[in-house]
């Protein structure tokens, strides 16, 4: 059953975040985007057309920049958010980066996005399977983007676990809401089983940390991120 009080918090979070900060702007974690995955679109450019995903896809952090290394090819890239405020912003980038017509925004709640079978060359899932409404969504989700991969495609995943949230003057404990909690070493046995058939390139635990403010009050935020890339 879907945690509420964690979904308002996720939707609290990211509609405050996308409020506050552009695309690209410095010192925030919107100005870069994901390195591995611009790595990997450099591989798909010898193809003639090309199909990319992505879920959770906010305001373009990754579907811009994807969308610009790839103009030069058939491209389209698809992305799926669940707030409307981030799918507004990400076709406004995409109109201010010159690549409106190869981009596509949806909102849709991403559990419930209809992914077409062998579709996508590229399928990304960064920082947002764990909002998913239970362990056994995201079990079902993974099947739906392992499906909707053509032979020869990747999936780029990458996973918030092991959260640690602190009052950052205190060092007090704060609850942290996430609808599905994740301990890294459970997920990465789950997907070892899940993507057994696959050519797993990349799988690294990366160390995160971010001090922010919320209501008044400094929070250090602490976890683990499970980074991931597997060919089909």
């Amino acid at each position: 059953m879907l945690n509420q009080k964690a979904r308002q918090e996720t939707i609290k979070y990211h509609e405050e975040y996308y409020g506050k900060h552009a695309l690209f702007e410095k010192g925030c974690w919107l100005e870069k985007p994901d390195q591995i995955t611009l790595e990997l679109a450099d591989r798909l450019l010898s193809q003639q057309e090309i199909s990319v995903l992505d879920l959770g896809c906010g305001v373009g952090r990754n579907a811009i920049p994807l969308a610009k290394k790839l103009s030069g090819c058939q491209v389209c890239v698809t992305g799926v958010d669940f707030l409307q405020i981030a799918v507004d912003k990400l076709l406004s980038n995409a109109e201010t980066n010159q690549v409106a017509q190869i981009v596509k925004g949806v909102q849709s709640d991403f559990e419930s996005f209809v992914i077409e079978e062998k579709t996508y060359d590229l399928i990304l899932a960064i920082s947002v399977l764990e909002h998913s409404s239970s362990y056994e969504a995201i079990l079902a989700i993974l099947d739906k983007i392992i499906a909707g991969t053509k032979n020869g495609g990747f999936n780029r995943l990458e996973f918030t676990t092991n959260r640690n949230v602190k009052d950052n003057k205190t060092g007090e404990t704060i609850e942290t809401y996430v609808e599905t909690p994740l301990q890294s070493e459970t997920l990465i046995s789950m997907l070892k089983d899940k993507y057994h058939s696959w050519k797993i390139e990349h799988l690294e635990l990366t160390p995160y940390e971010e001090v922010f403010v919320r209501d008044g009050r400094e929070i250090l935020w602490r976890s683990t991120q499970v980074n991931l890339v597997m060919q089909k």
